[in-house]
């Protein structure tokens, strides 16, 4: 058996795009092994491998002992149906307008204790949402106090990994999971002080179009990144300028999840081909992707061995994947490549027909993620701590100096 990692997943924006990661990698029997973090209304319906029954988090029903007071109505949420998609995929490929929940074009099978639906409501918000860093740090203190998902779940995955050789986390790059990804990572950082920690930070947009509270969560999760040096790999949506002059997306949605997120996923797949093809470890891919160590915000380089390195811009194929078995051979056709999308990709993306070459398509791949961005990022988050009054209010003058200061010697590292 290869060297294990396990995955954390935390959000919708990192769900959605995990998903449609793990469905390329699905083979017979594929399970993750991961834990997956949602609010309980993104879940949706998910099939479990072990009851083979099915989750569904839009069926909320009161114990007797609950419901004992007129004061109360006994609510019961009508599941949503599954699509037919799932009882034939190749026959009943998804649009868009077919998806509601990443949930409707999952693939795999997770054992029931992956699943870790989470609610607002346990932080003291009325509307259960998970809208602030400080949200998710609080659902953590939570974990800790109860020691279920910490000694159990999470201690299980360990337990059953014969090698592991490290963690990686997807997680939203703002909000309530942010927060919550950010106390795992000090948490981990702690009990697995030997193994390799990667965060990939998932935005369903540009940075660009960030409010500045969003902008301050992201900052914090930087923060916690510095702090217990662990490297980061930022998926950010394309902008829409960059979507719309793509002659592979142009005609589909930008503007909805299911189709930006497909999208990213084959920018994760192609940055992760070294560890998916076993030609790396994720300790070799970090220390290459940082430069020997000296980057908190990791460059994605394609490289097999020491033999063989790709660009990353020049690896990216938005109308299907990499020519893996070329790859393998070390031996790249630049003609245009016909590679099949998953079965859950959206079916207005089975247009193209060549792949991504043009400078267009270079700058959408490098819109999503490139540490070019790096340095003007990196400022634009500390505007961001500096300028909101909010902000300072809520963590002291002090502080924030001293977060800024970190920052700002991290942008130098890119110049």
């Amino acid at each position: 058996m290869g060297r294990e990692i396990a995955t954390l997943q935390f959000g919708k924006e990192a769900n959605y795009l995990s998903t449609h990661f793990w469905n390329t990698q699905n083979k017979p029997s594929f399970t993750p092994r991961s834990l997956i973090f949602d609010l309980k209304e993104n879940v949706g319906s998910v099939i479990s491998n072990q009851s083979n029954t099915e989750i569904n988090s839009h069926e909320d029903v009161l114990s007797p002992e609950e419901n004992c007071s007129d004061n109360f109505l006994l609510i019961k949420k009508t599941p949503n149906p599954r699509n037919s998609f799932f009882y034939d995929p190749k026959n009943n490929p998804l649009s868009y307008q077919d998806v509601h929940f990443w949930s409707d074009f999952n693939l795999l099978n997770y054992h029931p204790d992956s699943l870790h639906p989470v609610s607002g409501l346990e932080t003291g918000s009325s509307l259960g949402l998970l809208d602030s860093f400080n949200n998710g740090l609080s659902i953590f203190d939570s974990y800790q106090k109860s020691e279920s998902v910490l000694d159990n779940e999470f201690r299980a995955i360990l337990e059953k990994s014969d090698d592991l050789q490290g963690i990686q986390l997807m997680s939203d790059s703002y909000g309530g999971f942010a927060g919550l990804s950010s106390a795992f990572i000090e948490y981990l950082s702690s009990e697995l002080e030997k193994k390799s920690i990667l965060l990939f930070s998932v935005s369903k947009t540009d940075s660009k179009s960030w409010e500045n509270s969003q902008m301050c969560d992201a900052a914090l999760s930087l923060i916690y990144t510095l702090d217990f040096q662990t490297p980061v790999i930022h998926l950010n949506a394309p902008n829409l300028n960059s979507w719309l002059s793509s002659p592979y997306l142009k005609d589909t949605n930008p503007m909805h999840r299911f189709n930006t997120s497909a999208v990213q996923s084959i920018v994760l797949d192609t940055i992760t081909f070294p560890i998916l093809s076993g030609d790396s470890d994720l300790s070799s891919f970090i220390n290459y992707s940082s430069f020997g160590g000296q980057y908190n915000l990791l460059s994605p380089r394609l490289q097999l061995g020491n033999s063989f390195e790709l660009p990353f811009e020049n690896s990216i194929m938005f109308n299907g994947f990499l020519d893996k078995e070329a790859l393998l051979n070390q031996s790249l056709d630049f003609s245009p490549i016909k590679y099949s999308y998953p079965l859950s990709f959206p079916i207005e993306f089975d247009s193209g027909s060549c792949y991504l070459g043009e400078k267009s398509d270079i700058d959408l791949s490098c819109d999503i993620s490139s540490y070019r961005q790096s340095t003007s990022f990196l400022i634009e988050l500390n505007s961001s701590i500096t300028k909101s009054i909010p902000f300072k209010n809520l963590h002291g003058d002090d502080q924030v100096e001293a977060w800024s200061e970190q920052i700002l010697n991290e942008s130098e590292k890119y110049n």
